[in-house]
């Protein structure tokens, strides 16, 4: 029983790792439209509000994320 639950632990930890990953990814290419729109001049104000608060809400999700892998690590330690 005690290896099903290390299993699933360590699976749970590659999924968190990711979606981690993925979610940089994603920042990082909103991070590039937005400098590409002031670079070119394109865009309107409002299109730049839009990235910078996907930018935050990406950011915030791996802040829960980090802190979920944080939690597990934690919990796998002991």
């Amino acid at each position: 029983m005690v290896d099903m639950t290390e299993t699933m632990v360590e699976r749970r930890i590659s999924e968190l790792e990711l979606r981690y990953s993925a979610v940089n990814e994603q920042i990082a290419r909103f991070r590039a439209e937005l400098a590409a729109q002031g670079d070119l001049k394109q865009g309107s104000v409002e299109m730049a509000d839009q990235l910078r608060a996907k930018i935050e809400k990406l950011k915030s999700q791996n802040k829960r994320t980090a802190a979920a892998l944080d939690s597990l690590a934690e919990g796998d330690a002991a």
